[in-house]
């Protein structure tokens, strides 16, 4: 149960940038986030992803441009 703070944590970090209307600034949010939480021993790489996924699927991070044809 060590994790369940952080994941609120988590939700809650999304849903305020895509709130807001602005976008989530990952590395900002990953840092503050696992000084945070530091009882739930997950690395910076692992907040990241779920961040990632997270802000993509809300808005929270803006789609990767896709290659011209």
């Amino acid at each position: 149960m060590a994790t369940l703070p952080l994941a609120m944590d988590i939700v809650e970090t999304v849903e305020r940038a895509a709130k807001d209307g602005g976008f989530l600034h990952v590395d900002a949010a990953v840092d503050a986030l696992v000084e945070a939480h530091p009882e739930a021993g997950v690395t910076h790489a692992e907040v990241a992803e779920v961040l990632r996924e997270e802000g993509a699927a809300t808005g929270a991070i803006p789609p990767k441009p896709r290659p011209l044809p």
